[in-house]
């Protein structure tokens, strides 16, 4: 079980709510936060019913299996650039799982960790506008998950049996290091060296048109630097399908 008092002895000046069942964490983030939360703010919960990945696509979240998370904590300076943000959360999972689970996570722009060519966890980022700005990210890892639907069994994967409350609280403590001096970029280096799409050919989807390009660099802001007719360009958002060695992540 998740435990709060477990997470809140690894984790000071967090507010921690843990759930048997919501309908997403992010949800409830957001809603505590248009309330006025203190923040930072960690929401955890044993499973989802509604949970929410990028895209409007729903994102599976079985019952005690899996760690489904969300931080959110106020915005400073620019820090509403989700891609960024997005970006120094996937150094902070992949860290993470790596500290705890003794499993190597690579990333698939910009959002997704894999460990042994299957994804393990993906990301949501979102941001509440009020009286403050409010950035809410959600992360939902496979812990011990086996069983999958059929429209994801095939690259969907498990990071193996781990102390749930102290991978969240891990997941908080970088992400929030990282996020306090954003403009410092100190994770960036390490999105780059994990990055399963850096000098491949990658598929993108823009417009409702599906294209090709070669991917390569991510510049400071976790943006994909692509070359396309010989002609470089940056993306900040959007799907994209990466191609390695005939195999598709």
């Amino acid at each position: 079980m998740i435990s709060k008092e477990r997470m809140e002895d690894l984790i000071q000046g967090v507010e921690i709510e843990v759930f048997p069942s919501i309908d997403s964490t992010n949800s409830e983030a957001k809603r505590r936060a248009m309330e006025g939360a203190a923040l930072p703010l960690l929401v955890c919960a044993e499973e989802q019913s509604a949970g929410r990945g990028r895209l409007g696509r729903s994102f599976y979240s079985p019952s005690k299996s899996g760690l489904y998370m969300s931080l959110a904590f106020e915005a400073k300076g620019s820090m509403a650039d989700a891609v960024t943000v997005t970006s120094a959360a996937a150094v902070a999972v992949a860290e993470s799982i790596e500290l705890l689970c003794a499993r190597d996570c690579l990333i698939k722009w910009v959002n997704d960790i894999y460990v042994d060519g299957r994804k393990v966890c993906g990301i949501l980022t979102e941001a509440v506008h009020g009286e403050r700005i409010v950035i809410v990210v959600g992360i939902g890892i496979n812990c011990t998950t086996q069983e999958f639907p059929s429209e994801i069994k095939d690259r969907a994967g498990s990071v193996g049996e781990v102390d749930r409350s102290c991978l969240a609280a891990a997941v908080a403590k970088k992400l929030l290091y990282y996020c306090d001096a954003l403009s410092e970029r100190k994770w960036i280096d390490e999105y780059r060296r994990r990055s399963l799409v850096l000098g491949e050919k990658i598929n993108y989807t823009e417009g409702g048109e599906v294209k090709s390009a070669l991917a390569v660099a991510i510049d400071e802001n976790g943006g994909l630097v692509i070359r396309e007719n010989g002609v470089e360009r940056t993306l900040f958002t959007g799907e994209i399908t990466v191609r390695v060695a005939d195999s598709e992540f």
